[in-house]
């Protein structure tokens, strides 16, 4: 064995065919190698093109308005009495409460509506840092009167003509500093009925927005990827369109909102949702 090994050594041809097998095999194997990273490579990079493909998607919001009139009004009317003598100034208090009831009945609200708050009586002597100075009467009688009712329009024509409990002598004790504090507030409390249609109008405008921005490309609007929506909120326009520093040409009136929405009859009611599409 010994003799045939160092005789293979020894002849030249028999190296030569060897050393070629051995090169061969490394070059075989190094080809197979680049195939196999080389199919990983396309694989992969496919792969990478269809994450990419799957997450190009455009993000729109849809609004929804929709005017509505309120279903629901509450009311506070304070009244006032002072005087010297307190059994004349309470029953100047009661007199006018009486009065006050008498009117609102005029306008169709119902006794069940009203309600008449617990009467307050003020003792300037009382205070403790009382002023002998002090010439205004010596009693004080607060008591309010609360409405609620369904009935809007009812309250609403009493408010504007409450003057004429005025001129029969009752003493409407309103803040000065506060003037909208004591003013009808308008309610719109069926929001849960028009929630559904509404959601739908805002998604229909998001759509709407998608595909507007998609036109000019050959790509379309696809499924949904995700959406959110805003709150609800119910604004008047009115309400600064009526202020006294209102500029119509410089804000335009059908453009503007308010949060003082609640002493407005008419309301506006928007949503806002927003929506990213997947893109085909």
């Amino acid at each position: 064995m010994k003799n045939e090994e160092q005789l293979g050594n020894n002849n030249p041809e028999a190296t030569r065919c060897k050393t070629g097998i051995k090169w061969c095999r490394i070059v075989c194997t190094m080809v197979v190698s680049l195939v196999v990273v080389l199919s990983g490579t396309f694989v992969m990079r496919d792969g990478l093109i269809n994450i990419n493909k799957n997450r190009e998607y455009i993000s729109v919001k849809g609004l929804a308005e929709k005017e509505v009139r309120s279903d629901f009004a509450i009311w506070m009317i304070p009244i006032n009495a002072t005087g010297d003598d307190l059994d004349l100034v309470r029953d100047k208090i009661e007199l006018d409460v009486q009065k006050t009831v008498d009117y609102l009945k005029k306008y169709g609200i119902k006794d069940e509506e009203i309600e008449q708050d617990v009467m307050r009586i003020f003792d300037k002597t009382a205070q403790r840092y009382y002023d002998e100075n002090n010439k205004a009467k010596r009693f004080a009688v607060d008591n309010q009167i609360v409405i609620k009712t369904a009935n809007v329009d009812a309250v609403y024509k009493a408010s504007k003509n409450i003057n004429d409990i005025l001129k029969d002598g009752v003493t409407l004790a309103y803040d000065g500093y506060s003037p909208t504090f004591y003013a009808p507030m308008y309610l719109f409390t069926k929001l849960n009925e028009i929630k559904p249609v509404m959601l739908s109008e805002a998604m229909q405008e998001a759509k709407k927005a998608a595909e507007h921005i998609l036109a000019p490309s050959s790509q379309k609007v696809g499924k949904i990827r995700n959406a959110s929506q805003g709150i609800f909120s119910i604004y008047s326009r009115e309400a600064i369109a009526s202020g006294p520093n209102f500029d119509q040409k410089a804000y335009g009136s059908s453009q503007q909102y308010s949060s003082n929405e609640v002493y407005f009859i008419e309301k506006v009611v928007r949503v806002l949702v927003s929506v990213d599409y997947y893109i085909k």
